[in-house]
């Protein structure tokens, strides 16, 4: 079971991520199939955005009400306060969820439109650093118009002037909600459905469906399941295929490797 789960997550995965291609291949295979496939996954996706502050506060109430494991909310250590009825913080002291409590119905379909959205944004749907200032300097999309660099640069301006008030995970209800088009849009594309990532891709330690193994196949080495807690940085993140190898340290993945 717990390997069929896992081909499901990256199947999940596969789909979400590749949505965002989806209306180039209806024009390019002119099929009515990929054209009603966009419409439905570019609502789906639109939705999510626009309730994102509504989703957000019903998953991260529903993780800290029943212990789910969601790390980057985890590892705030959120705290109930009841004299408020709001969960509060001591990394970032203007932080605070309003506390809701959360049916599993409500949360099933507040994730559904959450999946989409990466609370490790800033303002909720941009990054300054890696999108806005790469952009701008040209280290990036360099094949862009100037008039549309020029729009970035007009939404950093506006951005900065309002302040870059941080990311989900620290400030919960507190954090800015902005939208600013070419750099939003740029930034979902980039991290199409980081929910889904954050929620499903992170395995606890002890749960039964945690595996890890390192597959040799005719002088091919391959690996599936979950990084083991042996690793620093990134324990208990699902890797798959060859390309995910640089993300376990080297005694980890000989020590997997004799095992196997």
């Amino acid at each position: 079971m717990k390997y069929l789960i896992n081909i499901a997550i990256i199947i999940g995965k596969l789909i979400l991520k590749a949505s965002v291609f989806f209306p180039i291949l209806a024009f390019l295979f002119w099929s009515q199939g990929w054209l009603i496939a966009s419409i439905i996954f570019y609502s789906w996706m639109i939705l999510g955005y626009l309730t994102r502050r509504y989703n957000t506060n019903t998953v991260f109430n529903y993780c800290l009400q029943n212990d789910i494991h969601l790390p980057r909310l985890n590892e705030i250590k959120w705290y109930y306060d009841k004299a408020t009825n709001c969960y509060f913080n001591n990394v970032n002291g203007a932080g605070y969820i309003k506390y809701r409590k959360i049916s599993k119905i409500e949360f099933i379909f507040a994730f559904l439109l959450w999946l989409w959205v990466d609370n490790d944004s800033e303002n909720d749907t941009t990054d300054q650093g890696i999108i806005m200032d790469r952009i701008i300097s040209k280290k990036t999309h360099k094949w862009m118009p100037e008039f549309l660099r020029n729009i970035v640069k007009k939404e950093k301006e506006k951005a900065v002037t309002k302040g870059f008030i941080g990311k989900a995970w620290s400030y919960g209800d507190a954090r800015k909600s902005e939208w600013y088009w070419i750099s939003s849009i740029f930034w979902l594309f980039r991290n199409t459905a980081y929910g889904y990532n954050y929620m499903l891709e992170e395995m606890r330690e002890d749960s039964k469906y945690n595996f890890f193994k390192v597959i040799k196949i005719f002088g091919f080495t391959t690996i599936w399941g979950y990084i083991p807690y042996e690793n620093s940085t990134r324990k208990g993140r699902l890797v798959f295929w060859q390309e995910d190898l640089d993300k376990i340290d080297k005694e980890v993945l000989e020590k997997y490797t004799r095992k196997n």
